[in-house]
C-alpha cells in the first residue's frame, strides 16, 4: 500500500534513520518506492530492497532457485532474500546464481546454520537467534521438534533459547564462521522483546503506539491473546539467553548492526531501532560500541561506507 508505506517512511527519517533495508518485499512495488524516495517525491531514508523471500524447502532444486532469483533479479531489486525453509545446497544455488547477477543474499535461517549459510556464501544474516535445531544440543533436538508441534514454533522458541549451549562445537563453529567471513548479522532484539516480553507495559502500551498507521496497529490485534500465562513466565525467564547470545557474537567480533524487523506487532518506526540499540546496550555491549554498531556497522553491511556511517568530509 503506497500511501501507508510513505507515512510509515517519514518517521524512520524523523528519528534520524537516513539509510533502511527492506529484506522483503513485492519486487515491483519495492523498486518504485525506492525510485520515489531517491527522486524525493516520498520522504523518507533511502532504501535498498530485497524480492519477495524464496522458501523453497528440499522437496525444490536448486534449478528452481535459480529461475526464481533470475525472476527477481530483473525487476531491479538490491537483495535476495532466502528464508527459514532453505537447507544449504538450495542457499548454495541461490548465491551462486543471485552473485552472478552482482546481487548479495540475506538470510532469514533456520534449516541451515550460521556456519552453513556462510560456507553457501551468503552475504547477511538477519536475528541473531537462528532457531536451527542442529545447533541444540542433540538430546534436546527431538524434544524441540515435539515441542514446535505441540505449541508452535514461537513458543518453542524459548525452550530452544533455554536448552542451547553456547559453548557446543556447533555453537562456537558458527558464530566462528560468521566472524571470520565477516557477515553481517541483525540481531532484531526487539522484535523477540516484544513476543517473549509480549505483555510489558514498554511495548503493549508505548505512547508512541500512535505513530504507527491503524492499517497496520489492525493486524496486531489479538497478538498472543492465546498465550497461558506461563508462556509469558518462559519467555521472561528465557530472555536472558538471546541477549546471551548476542553477547557472544559481539565478544567474538561479529559484525553486528541494528534493525527492528517492522512490522511484527508493537515494533514502531523509528521508535523501536532506538529501542533496539537500547537492547543491545541491555545485553552488555558498551553504549558507545552500539552507536558504531548503528552507524558504521550498518553502513559496510550496505555497502555505503565510502558514502555514509562514518564523519568525514565529503560523506
Amino acid at each position: 500500500d503506497l500511501a501507508v508505506s510513505e507515512r510509515v517512511l517519514k518517521i524512520p527519517l524523523a528519528h534520524g534513520i537516513t539509510t533502511t533495508r527492506n529484506p522483503a518485499a513485492p519486487e515491483d512495488e519495492a523498486v518504485r518506492l525506492r525510485a520515489r524516495l531517491s527522486k524525493g517525491l516520498t520522504i523518507g531514508p533511502q532504501m535498498l530492497a530485497a524480492g519477495r523471500p524464496i522458501d523453497f524447502g528440499p522437496d525444490r532444486s536448486a534449478e528452481d532457485v535459480r529461475i526464481e532469483v533470475r525472476r527477481q533479479a530483473g525487476t531491479g531489486i538490491d537483495y535476495i532474500k532466502v528464508y527459514a525453509k532453505m537447507p544449504p545446497a538450495l542457499i548454495r544455488a541461490a548465491v551462486d546464481e543471485a552473485h552472478a547477477h552482482k546481487l548479495k543474499v540475506i538470510g532469514h535461517l533456520q534449516a541451515s546454520s550460521p556456519r552453513e549459510a556462510v560456507d553457501a556464501g551468503i552475504d547477511a544474516i538477519t536475528h541473531a537467534a537462528t532457531w536451527t535445531t542442529s545447533l541444540l544440543p542433540e538430546d534436546r533436538r527431538a524434544p524441540y521438534e515435539s515441542r514446535r508441534r505441540e505449541v508452535g514454533s514461537m513458543r518453542a522458541r524459548m525452550d530452544w533459547l533455554e536448552w542451547m549451549d553456547g559453548d557446543s562445537p556447533e555453537m562456537l563453529g558458527s558464530i566462528r564462521a560468521v566472524v571470520e567471513s565477516r557477515t553481517p548479522v541483525d540481531p532484531t532484539l526487539i522484535a523477540y522483546a516484544t513476543k517473549f516480553l509480549g505483555r510489558d507495559p514498554r511495548y503493549r502500551a508505548s505512547p508512541y503506539l500512535c505513530m504507527v498507521p491503524a492499517e497496520i496497529r489492525g493486524t496486531w490485534d489479538g497478538w498472543l491473546d492465546d498465550w497461558p500465562e506461563d508462556a509469558f513466565v518462559q519467555g521472561r525467564r528465557s530472555w536472558p539467553r538471546l541477549l546471551e547470545l548476542v553477547k557472544r557474537y559481539y565478544d567474538a567480533g561479529a559484525l553486528l548492526t541494528t534493525g527492528s524487523d517492522f512490522p511484527n506487532p508493537y515494533v514502531i518506526p523509528g521508535v523501536s531501532l532506538h529501542d533496539e540499540m537500547a537492547l543491545l546496550v541491555e545485553s552488555g555491549i558498551p553504549a558507545g560500541e552500539v552507536v558504531r554498531i548503528a552507524t558504521r556497522n550498518g553502513a559496510e553491511a550496505l555497502g555505503l561506507l565510502e558514502q555514509i556511517g562514518t564523519l568525514k568530509e565529503g560523506k
